[in-house]
């Protein structure tokens, strides 16, 4: 009974996201979990796996980029049909490649990944052709409807990962280009709370992909890229809020309402739901650099150089030694869990 037992263990499916997450849930601890890999991923093959994709997405990058400076060299000398011509013969070339590699492989994700570029590449070629007199964030807005679909049925993160960038440079340029002059001088500052909600859309869009077990949005480097995303832009109305307290508008209060609640909500849910050191050190360091700021608001009342900078000098010390204590605490403490 026992031998037909471990032979149904061995026989499951096992991977790097599979063993990361019985960690992070207490399953086991530490040191099962780097025996596991150690397994599962030799140290050899690991190298050589990281290398490959290493130089296939340099490629890829290469390529791409190749590809725009190419156009941007040659545009006076292309005739209108040979731009166009390059540019569709380089997409459909691209979307044969992911049709012959299929969608379930690296090389299949990077060409569809390559034709969502391209795409952008064809709007930009065709409004400087025809010069439609279109906003640049209609460009974006046209680039991120027509990869959407591809999107959804890649299950690609890095593809994921392109569309967020292309609907914030939609809704920077919008707050810029799509508003009249009063509207935006009004509400400019609330820019920065709507990137915070967009990308915080997105956050929790990819932890609810990774509670229902979609192995594709299962990397770490996805989460942490969206939550310094929801932090930096609400940042930016908690600094105006600190440097120019007198100057206060609504826009301005609400994203700091919004900063905080972000804070105080990735401590929580990445401590005691979530596991993730990585991102509580992240939301750590955001308080450090805004506890910074405001001590340097104060300090900076000080007429004398010399003490502005030995004062700065200790509050930084202070500050951050305090946060490492926090943080080193709150590990040991996760690491304790996690043995038991």
């Amino acid at each position: 009974m026992n031998t037909d037992k471990n032979t149904r263990l061995k026989t499951l499916p096992t991977n790097y996201y599979l063993i990361e997450k019985l960690y992070t849930q207490g399953y086991f601890n530490f040191q099962v979990r780097v025996a596991a890999l150690d397994i599962l991923y030799p140290k050899h093959q690991l190298w050589a796996q990281w290398t490959y994709y290493l130089l296939l997405l340099t490629g890829t990058a290469l390529v791409l980029s190749g590809i725009i400076y190419f156009f941007a060299f040659n545009w006076f000398k292309l005739t209108s049909f040979e731009k166009f011509a390059l540019v569709e013969i380089a997409i459909l070339s691209m979307l044969m490649g992911t049709f012959h590699f299929k969608l379930n492989s690296l090389i299949g994700k990077l060409c569809l990944l390559s034709s969502s570029i391209l795409i952008g590449v064809f709007l930009a070629v065709f409004g400087q052709i025809y010069q439609t007199g279109a906003d640049s964030y209609q460009l974006f807005l046209a680039w991120s409807i027509f990869i959407s679909i591809w999107v959804v049925i890649s299950n690609f993160a890095v593809l994921w990962f392109i569309l967020l960038i292309l609907l914030n440079m939609c809704l920077i340029l919008f707050w810029q280009q799509g508003l009249n002059n009063f509207i935006f001088y009004e509400s400019k500052n609330m820019l920065f709370s709507c990137l915070a909600f967009l990308n915080g859309a997105f956050l929790i869009l990819r932890e609810y992909g990774y509670l229902k077990g979609l192995e594709w949005l299962n990397g770490r480097w996805l989460r942490i890229v969206l939550v310094l995303g929801v932090l930096v832009s609400l940042y930016i109305p908690t600094f105006m809020f600190i440097v120019d307290f007198h100057r206060i508008n609504y826009n301005i209060s609400i994203g700091l309402i919004f900063s905080l609640i972000a804070h105080v909500i990735f401590l929580a849910y990445y401590r005691y739901k979530q596991p993730d050191l990585w991102v509580i050190a992240t939301t750590i360091l955001s308080i450090c650099i805004i506890l910074e700021t405001f001590c340097f608001r104060i300090v900076i009342r000080v007429n004398d150089a010399i003490g502005i900078f030995f004062l700065l000098t200790l509050v930084t010390i202070g500050i951050f030694s305090f946060a490492m204590m926090i943080l080193r605490s709150i590990a040991k403490t996760m690491g304790e869990q996690n043995a038991n």
